[in-house]
């Protein structure tokens, strides 16, 4: 049952760090590009005022990406931990249930056969 728990939360921290991380990095970018896309409002009149903002907005978005990158990759490992040893051991996946033994003379929980 041990070993289980332990390779449910294995599995999914690999899976919650993938999700944590790329989520993060599209959370930066996407604030950094909100940011562009406020300071040159005046630009959208023409096309290449448009193309610059682009240009403008992917360079500062790689640069803070890559500034924060550290950081983003501590808290996508902290919190994909914690939440995959939750899962795992917490019982809240089936097949990371307790499995409860049975009293003698109380029902094990199936349903009996013939029940007449």
């Amino acid at each position: 049952m041990f070993f289980t728990r332990l390779m449910t939360a294995a599995v999914s921290f690999v899976v919650l760090f993938c999700v944590f991380y790329l989520g993060g990095a599209m959370l930066v970018g996407a604030e950094v590009g909100l940011k562009a896309a406020e300071k040159n409002e005046q630009s959208l009149a023409s096309d290449a005022g448009i193309a610059k903002i682009k240009q403008e907005a992917k360079q500062e978005a790689r640069e803070k990406v890559e500034a924060d990158i550290g950081t983003i990759a501590i808290v996508a490992a902290v919190l994909s931990g914690v939440c995959s040893l939750g899962l795992a051991f917490s019982g809240v996946l089936p097949w990371c249930r307790k499995k409860r033994p049975t009293v003698a003379g109380q029902s094990s929980g199936e349903i009996p056969d013939n029940p007449a």
